[in-house]
């Protein structure tokens, strides 16, 4: 996943104050429901509020 954030906001994560979260089935809804949607976003690593595509905006500082 890092490769991929660096590649869509066009900064390392290392160095980005954005971090990656993701959601993925529970194991009930895996093997139950056949379930295999895993959904990543992007959030600020303070936790303030981002607004619409991060795409490009190349975020840097430090992370908390």
């Amino acid at each position: 996943m890092l490769p991929t954030l660096r590649g869509f906001v066009g900064h390392a994560y290392e160095t980005s104050v954005l971090d990656i979260y993701s959601l993925h089935p529970l194991e009930d809804g895996w093997v139950e429901l056949d379930d295999r949607k895993v959904v990543c976003s992007i959030v600020n690593s303070d936790g303030s509020k981002l607004i619409g595509s991060q795409a490009g905006v190349g975020i840097s500082g430090s992370r908390s």
